[in-house]
């Protein structure tokens, strides 16, 4: 009984929400797990770097509903092994994206994440300077609905020279 019930809502979730265009108030949440250069130099990670992002929808206007506005914000968090110790990094972004439509399923989307790093790291040699302190990501991405409510994301990051892949969640 419990999964039928389950289903049923699922169902529901999934047929009341339209991939197609964004609309006012729509709303994105999407985790990823991220991989990128520290330094110009890919680090040793101890921890995945995962990251999880909420984004609301509050222009979508322009040409025909398919370009829109959202804004939100970002958290983010890693773990690198820099000589015999292991450092943690924790990231709190604000989100400002474009996001043009294409079809029912596929977008493709452009956006900054200025924000602030808090790395553990102790700056005591000239080699490595860590994360801590404000940053500026600058970023290109396409994300893929699977069904209306559930798609697939991938972008790229601009300043970290990296990427990262994911789950959104439309609702």
């Amino acid at each position: 009984m419990k999964t039928l019930f389950l289903t049923l809502g699922l169902l529901l979730l999934f047929s009341t929400t339209n991939a197609q265009k964004y609309r006012t108030n729509n709303r994105l949440l999407s985790a990823g797990i991220r991989y990128a250069t520290l330094n110009d130099e890919v680090p040793k990670y101890d921890f995945i770097p995962i990251n999880l992002s909420f984004e609301n929808i509050f222009i979508d206007k322009w040409v025909d509903h398919k370009l829109a506005v959202g804004g939100g914000i970002e958290t983010g968090y890693f773990k690198y092994i820099l000589g015999p110790r292991i450092y943690e990094v924790k990231q709190l972004s604000l989100i400002l994206n474009f996001h043009y439509t294409f079809n029912r399923q596929f977008e493709v989307y452009a956006g900054v994440l200025p924000g602030y790093y808090f790395d553990s790291y102790e700056n005591t040699s000239i080699d490595h300077s860590g994360m801590d302190g404000f940053n500026n990501q600058f970023m290109l991405g396409a994300r893929y609905f699977i069904i209306p409510a559930l798609g697939v994301y991938t972008r790229m990051l601009i300043n970290d020279y990296g990427a990262e892949a994911g789950l959104t969640f439309k609702f």
